[in-house]
């Protein structure tokens, strides 16, 4: 997962969201900016293939937040509060938008040495 590109990010912000305090606490979203550029600065990989997967991603968060309230009796009986179940509806729905917007965004990355030559298998693409 990744950020929007901003100048100067790094994915480490001094404030954090709702997401980042109750379900990711201690989380990094870096850019994918950000991450292309340490491969190529830190590493001698380089990126043979690149699939933006964010369009994919809002379908399946808007499936998961359905499924989840499907099933939302059985949740509670596992012993969910109130808190925990807004919470997941709240990081279901904000992330499902933050992807149809392009605010967030998922990508493959396939990086490789320099050596190869070998082009990607079908099997590496999603």
């Amino acid at each position: 997962m990744a950020s929007k590109d901003q100048d100067g990010d790094n994915g480490f912000s001094s404030s954090q969201t709702a997401i980042q305090k109750l379900v990711f606490p201690g989380g990094c979203l870096p850019s994918l900016g950000t991450m292309c550029l340490a491969i190529g600065e830190r590493t001698d990989l380089r990126i043979t293939h690149l699939q933006d997967l964010a369009p994919h991603y809002a379908r399946t968060l808007a499936a998961w937040r359905r499924r989840f309230f499907e099933r939302i009796d059985r949740i509670r009986e596992l012993g969910a509060d109130e808190q925990f179940l807004r919470c997941w509806d709240y990081y279901f729905a904000y992330c499902e938008a933050g992807f149809a917007e392009r605010q967030i965004g998922v990508a493959h990355i396939l990086a490789s040495k320099p050596a190869c030559r070998d082009e990607p298998a079908n099997s590496y693409l999603i």
